[in-house]
């Protein structure tokens, strides 16, 4: 009748169930799934499971990364599929997951390089949008794109493909004077900030702004 709670069930009821689990057909369909009612060959897969984390440190975030990717965040292997745990070992076994710890890595490092890029200058800025629309599905977020596209952006900016923010003697000059009208007052500073949210992605640094960009400000 969906009733869960073993406290309002017959006690004939409750009798049949631990007959059944006890019973080769029920051992087979609740072994990995149910606490206490698990098989050798499970438990020795959890055994091998946990062996494997205390080998080493970068076993146990293997195994760690598994279960938070591809395990549902659970990372009790009791509470774990056999089917799981045996793909986990294998992989494990095999480097496969090694080589997905290396590859995080190298993706944190590049994601990074994008960020400080784009930090840079508006021109980096604006460069990773139109590379993200042109050729990353519109996806801006760097750590939801590949290594290799991460890799041909930086790649294409070093190159100069998006242009090169020239700051010669009159770009200082017009950074100077945004500076020195931000500083005159705190109404200066708000009409600065508000242009740049409006006009320039939120960046307020007029160093990386173009000479353009902030003759429109001086002018507005």
């Amino acid at each position: 009748g969906g009733i869960r709670d073993p406290r309002r069930q017959e006690a004939p009821f409750l009798q049949h169930f631990l007959d059944w689990v006890h019973s080769p057909e029920g051992s087979t369909s609740v072994s990995g799934v149910v606490p206490g009612v698990k098989d050798t060959g499970f438990m020795e897969l959890v055994a091998e499971v946990k062996k494997a984390q205390r080998s080493s440190q970068g076993a146990h975030e293997a195994w760690e990364r598994f279960a938070d990717t591809e395990g549902g965040g659970m990372r009790d292997p009791s509470r774990q599929q056999a089917s799981f745990l045996r793909e986990f070992l294998n992989r494990l076994e095999t480097g496969e997951l090694e080589q997905e710890e290396e590859d995080g890595d190298e993706l944190e490092k590049l994601v990074a390089e994008v960020k400080k890029v784009q930090q840079s200058s508006m021109l980096a800025h604006r460069g990773w949008e139109q590379f993200c629309d042109e050729h990353g599905g519109g996806m801006r977020d760097p750590r939801r794109q590949q290594l290799d596209f991460l890799q041909m952006f930086l790649d294409e900016f070093a190159s100069g493909t998006f242009g090169e923010l020239v700051r010669d003697d009159r770009h200082k000059e017009l950074v100077e004077e945004v500076r020195a009208f931000r500083r005159a007052c705190a109404a200066n500073q708000r009409r600065w900030d508000a242009y740049c949210d409006q006009e320039g992605r939120g960046i307020r640094d007029p160093n990386r702004h173009e000479s353009s960009y902030l003759q429109s400000f001086l002018d507005s």
